[in-house]
Order: C-alpha cells, then structure tokens, then sequence
C-alpha cells in the first residue's frame, strides 16, 4: 500500500541578517567593457558637477581663510608644525590635522600656481579621488554590477558628497573622506576574508584620517566597530582590530607628539567638545529629508529611505543600523559621512525594490525601467547642479578689493566687525578678512573651537547675536559690545547678500537697514564704499 505524500513542511524563516547574503551577479548580462564604460560615465558625470562650481570663480568657494592662513604659517615655518597660527591674533593652537596643509603647501611651492588656485585645485583633485574610492567601494559591498553602478552615481550627485568638500577648507575635509573610505574598504575585507593582510593598508590608511580630518577618524572608529560586530567576531578580526588600532597610534605620533609638548591635551580635548546639532534636531532632519543638500524635491533621500524599508523587509539591518549610529555617533559631519550608507540604500531601493515592481507592472513596456532611471537620474543631476548656491559661492573681485582695502588703509592693530547677516558657516567674509588684511575680524568663530573653556561656544552665541544687528542701528552694535565685551575700530557690511541674488541693487544687498543708520549715526564715517562692500570707522 502507498503511503500519502506529505505535505512540504513550510520553509523556515530566515534567520536574522546583519549582512546582505551573498547572490550572483544580477546584472550578468552587463560585459566587463560595459561595466567599466558605465563607471567611466558615472565618474564623468560626477567630476563636471564639481568642476561646475569649481570654475564658476577665480578664487576659493565659501570657506578656508583660516586654513589659508595656517599653510602660510607652516611655510613660513620651514614645514615644521608651529604652536600657533597667526589667524586673527587669536593664540590659536596649530592642533589641526596637519596632511591638507603639507599637500596644499607643497602644491603652491612646487607648482606654477599661487596659494588661492591650489586653495581650489587640491579639494577638487582630492572630491575626484573620494568618487573613486567609493566606487571600489560599493562594488565590494554591493551583490551586483547593477547596485554598485546606481550607489555610485547616486554619490556623484547626493550635494553633500561635494558641498563642504570643493569648499577652502575641503583640503582636509576632501582628505578626510578619501582616507575614511579606504580604512573601511580594507577593515571590511579584513573581518570578511579573515586575512591579516589588510591590516597593513586599512592600519595605513586610518593614520592618513587622523591626519586630515579628526571628525571623519571618528566615524571610521565608530563604522569599524559596527563591522565587528556584523562580521569580524573572530580570531583574525579581534587581532588584526588590535594592529590597525596599534598602527594607527603609531603613525600618527609625529603629530600627536608634537601638539603634546607644545600644549598637552587641552587643545584636542576642547576641539572634542565642540559639537553640533542635537541628535533630535538631525533625526528631524532626517524624517524630513533635508540634510542631503537637495536644492528640489529630494528624490534621492527618498529613495534611500526606500531603500531602508527594502532592507528591513528583507531582515537586512547594516546600512539603517550604520545610517542611524551616524546619526547618533557623527557630532559635526553628519551630512558628509552619512553620505556612504546613503547611497548603498538608494542602491537597494532602485535595484531590489523600484526594478522588480516596475517590471511587475502588467504589460509594462521593456523601455519603462531605463526611462524612469533616466528621468530620475536628470533630475537628480539638475538639483546637484543647483544645490546650495549660498554655500559654493567665492568672494567676488569687489569684494576682495574691499578686502584689500582694509589692508592698506586701517592701522596693524584694527579690529574689525563683520556683519553679513549669514550663518556662521556661510560667512566667508568674515572668515577670510582676518587671513587676506592680517587685521582682527572681532566675531569670526572659526578657530575657536581649539581654546579652553566654552570658547567656541561663547563666540558662536556672540556671532549670531551679532546678526541680529543686520536690521538694526548703531545703539544694536553698541549693546552688543557691552555684552559680550568684544570692542571694535570697523563695522565692515558686505553690499552682496550670498543666500540671494548677485545683484547691486538695493533689495538684494545685505544688513541695508544696518548701513543707512550708520551713514546717518554721527559716531560713524564711511571710510569706504565699494561694490563689495560698505566700511565704516568708528569715532575714537
């Protein structure tokens, strides 16, 4: 007699995944040729949207005064590390991460260029570079062809892979980035492939991070404990974790040493306290999808949040995890390094979810899935083209002059006060006045954020209260002065305000209501009035 066939016993449930699983290639069908041609173009796309805004002036975008001034002081210095920097007179510790200096310096000395071009030249050479390095890196991380293909390009254009990269001072932050990419890279194929090998470049590379930028070394402590956890919890990845650690330590003491006989700790432990957003202000942020840079709809930061509920469905949790420990864990360059997460989930959103449901679609045609990628890949490339134009703009040549004419026209010891009616981050002219006139510019931050106490703090609260002035009278600036005990000899007002049009008209220009009171206040004279900008002296 046959017994029945049993009934199948329903498939277990799969268990928890950390990690992707492994797959083949789901884009077999795309030849090596054409993979690589396709990465050509990618990388293409990527490197002219930087340069767009890297030719739209002839001199550095947005910030960098202060770092222009300290690869002066190390060249004056015979590329020995000073124990200050001359910046705005403020006995600032040279404590910074030092490599983007000596390579910005070594540009300007051995080069046929001036030290303003390689202040634009060495941070979109090194953007180029970060858009390699992410690409070798998506393609170890991704399962396809496909996936690596659309992280990338979704890199070359999320804003905030280049926002503060192209900037002055994106010679460390450009750096920063690169070396973070290439420590994750090989810490991963450390715990992955279990060889001790990869401890010599992800060890070396590490080094390299700390000495460009202190904040994205922090993200790469962060991120490579996370891997450990995901997939380095054995012998090979306990120990090669202790010799990337060791190397790191070691490579790094040049620096480190030297800032502790010239000041010990206090200066590194300071700049450590100097956080910024609150973590509920970032996760806001977040939910509301702004930290990306995207100047329109942000079609990218929803597609990674697509590409978050795919990985949950799919009992996936790296990437929401390693999004949300950067959100939690990044005190200042959170927009930067979230970048990375970012685009592997735009990748799973595009190639594991949107792909599939498309071609689900009853009688779709074949040539609907490449026509949406090519109208949300257009538009992404118009909203990276117009991203944040307050943020990459330079110094115009009027304003310069207005610059140059603080140098030649105001006593050594002046002290200067700048109200441009911009958050401090944005304000290039008062960043760079105290580096292109050697004069005092009295509420400038940036450097700050190295002396003791609540320095940074304290001048960061005095530079907003400072703006609140831009609509006020002279009697605005002299209850500012009482308070926070900063007196001034200028009140330098730009004629241009950079969060709206370039345009010399009246409506366009800033702090107008600040200026017409001064003109009329007898306690001030117009000491010069330029296109750039309006300066006034201060009666004695």
């Amino acid at each position: 007699m046959q017994l029945p066939n049993r009934a199948p016993r329903p498939a277990a449930r799969p268990p928890l995944q950390v990690v992707p699983p492994s797959a083949p290639d789901s884009a077999g069908h795309l030849s090596t040729l054409a993979y690589g041609t396709l990465i050509a173009g990618v990388l293409l796309v990527g490197l002219l949207v930087r340069l767009s805004f890297i030719l739209s002036s002839d001199f550095p975008l947005n910030d960098g005064g202060m770092f222009f001034q300290m690869v002066r002081d190390l060249q004056a210095n015979h590329y020995a590390l000073p124990p200050t920097t001359t910046y705005n007179a403020a006995d600032i510790p040279f404590a910074y991460p030092p490599l983007g200096f000596y390579a910005t310096a070594l540009v300007d000395d051995t080069l046929p260029v001036s030290l303003v071009t390689a202040f634009r030249v060495v941070p979109f050479a090194a953007s180029a570079l970060v858009l390699c390095a992410f690409m070798i890196f998506a393609r170890s991380w991704c399962a396809s062809r496909a996936e690596a293909l659309v992280a990338g390009l979704a890199f070359a254009l999320l804003p905030r892979t280049y926002l503060w990269l192209l900037m002055g001072g994106g010679i460390t932050r450009a750096f920063g980035l690169l070396f973070a990419i290439l420590a994750l890279y090989f810490i991963r194929l450390l715990y992955l492939r279990q060889r001790l090998i990869f401890a010599a470049p992800a060890g070396i590379f590490a080094a390299l991070t700390v000495l460009s930028h202190l904040e994205m070394a922090w993200c790469v402590a962060f991120t490579a404990a996370l891997f450990f956890v995901a997939f380095g919890r054995h012998r090979t990845g306990l120990l090669g974790s202790a010799l990337i650690a060791v190397a790191t330590v070691v490579l790094t003491a040049p620096w480190w040493g030297t800032i502790l006989v010239y000041h010990g700790p206090a200066p590194l432990l300071n700049a450590g306290h100097a956080s910024g957003p609150l973590v509920l202000d970032r996760v806001i942020a977040l939910l509301y999808m702004r930290f990306t840079g995207e100047a329109l709809f942000p079609v990218l930061a929803a597609l990674a949040l697509l590409g978050c509920i795919a990985c949950f469905a799919r009992r996936q949790y790296l990437l929401p995890v390693w999004l949300l420990l950067t959100l939690t864990l990044d005190l200042r360059a959170l927009g930067t390094f979230a970048t990375l997460p970012f685009a592997l989930l735009i990748s799973h959103a595009v190639v594991g979810a949107l792909v599939p449901a498309i071609r689900g679609v009853a009688r779709a045609p074949r040539a609907l899935v490449p026509a949406v990628g090519i109208i949300v890949g257009c538009y992404a490339l118009i909203a990276a083209m117009v991203a944040a134009p307050q943020l990459l703009r330079a110094m115009t040549p009027d304003e310069q002059s207005a610059m140059a004419w603080v140098a030649g026209n105001t006593a050594p010891q002046s002290r200067v006060l700048v109200v441009a009616n911009e958050a401090w981050a944005a304000d290039k002219s008062s960043e760079w006045l105290p580096a292109l006139t050697q004069r005092i510019s009295v509420a400038t931050p940036q450097g700050a954020e190295w002396l003791p106490g609540n320095a940074f703090a304290d001048r960061v609260e005095a530079y907003r209260a400072l703006q609140k002035c831009a609509n006020g009278t002279g009697d605005c600036l002299d209850t500012w002065e009482r308070k926070f005990s900063l007196p001034f000899d200028y009140v330098y007002i730009p004629k241009i305000n950079s969060s709206l049009d370039e345009m010399p008209v009246d409506e366009h220009e800033c702090c107008a209501a600040l200026r017409a009171a001064l003109r009329a206040d007898p306690r001030y004279r117009v000491a010069f009035d330029g296109a750039g900008a309006t300066i006034f002296r201060r009666a004695s």
